[in-house]
C-alpha cells in the first residue's frame, strides 16, 4: 500500500509540474533599416526598450506591382534586450509581403511601402517595409529601405 501512495504522490507532482503555465509571449516594437538586399538583412533598435534586433528574410523575387504579393520562404530573427539582458529568436517559417502603391515626389525621388507578415518557429512578426529611391518603369527603384513593426516571441 505504501508503494501505491508513493506512485500516486509522484504522479500528482508530475501532473502539477506538467500543467504549470507557460511563459507569456512578449511583444517588441521594432524600427530599423535594411543593410543588405540579397538576402534581405535588417538591423534596428527596440522602441521604448533598450535593445536591438536583426533579421535575415529569404523571399521569392519581390513583386513591386501594387497589390502584388511575395512569399517569405525562410530566414532568421533575433532580439537582444539589455535590461534585463536576454537574447530571443528563432527561424522564420514563412510569411507574405504585399506591395503598396508607389508615391512619386518628383522626377528623382519616390517611396513604396510593403505590408509584411510572417511566422516564426515560436511567434510572429509584422510591419511596414518602406523603399526609398527613384522612379523607374512604374516602380520605385530602391536605394534604401526601412522597417517599422513588431515581433511577438
Amino acid at each position: 500500500m505504501h508503494r501505491a501512495w508513493t506512485l500516486i504522490a509522484i504522479g500528482a507532482a508530475v501532473l502539477a509540474l506538467g500543467t504549470a503555465p507557460a511563459n507569456a509571449a512578449t511583444t517588441y516594437q521594432l524600427a530599423g533599416v535594411e543593410v543588405q538586399s540579397s538576402p534581405a538583412t535588417f538591423v534596428g533598435t527596440l522602441v521604448d526598450q533598450p535593445g536591438w534586433w536583426n533579421a535575415t528574410i529569404l523571399h521569392a523575387p519581390l513583386n513591386t506591382t501594387p497589390g502584388g504579393t511575395t512569399s517569405i520562404t525562410g530566414g532568421s530573427f533575433s532580439i537582444t534586450t539589455f535590461s534585463p539582458y536576454a537574447v530571443v529568436g528563432g527561424t522564420i517559417a514563412g510569411g507574405l509581403i504585399t506591395a503598396g502603391p508607389v508615391t512619386v515626389f518628383n522626377p528623382w525621388s519616390c517611396r513604396q511601402r510593403f505590408g509584411v507578415v510572417g511566422s516564426l518557429t515560436a511567434g510572429t512578426f509584422a510591419g511596414v517595409l518602406t523603399h526609398y529611391g527613384f522612379p523607374g518603369g512604374g516602380a520605385c527603384v530602391a536605394l534604401a529601405a526601412s522597417f517599422v513593426g513588431s515581433a511577438t516571441l
